[in-house]
């Protein structure tokens, strides 16, 4: 859970019934599979996957706000290196965003990187 934002932690547990949906895959993510069947499978791949990013909106340091997103940044491409090369579909990505508008421009990179990497979220 983000301790800055439990309210996202929260609602996206409740709408996905986390524990009982599925099984955590490490400290931070989260794994529910498409059915039963899947269930036991360990080299299953996200068809959604929901990505917080650490709250910049209340911090008033620019150099600051770029080091959290620069870790948000090497979080993410943790959890892309961690997908299994084997998938049968794509992977869609939800970023939750804590900022202003006009500090949103900061994730710029984060975002390229996703449309660079159709092999990551996509079946090759």
């Amino acid at each position: 859970m983000n301790p800055d934002v439990d309210s996202t932690a929260i609602w996206v547990q409740q709408k996905f019934n986390v524990p009982d949906s599925g099984r955590w895959r490490s400290e931070t993510s989260f794994e529910i599979p498409y059915s039963q069947a899947q269930a036991s499978s360990s080299s299953s791949a996200p068809a959604l996957l929901v990505f917080e990013c650490t709250p910049i909106a209340d911090v008033e340091d620019d150099l600051e706000r770029k080091y959290r997103v620069l870790d948000d940044y090497a979080r993410f491409r943790d959890v892309l290196e961690s997908l299994p090369e084997a998938r049968y579909y794509s992977t869609s990505v939800v970023f939750v965003i804590w900022a202003e508008e006009d500090q949103q421009a900061m994730y710029n990179d984060m975002f390229e990187t996703v449309s660079f990497l159709p092999c990551i979220l996509a079946p090759c």
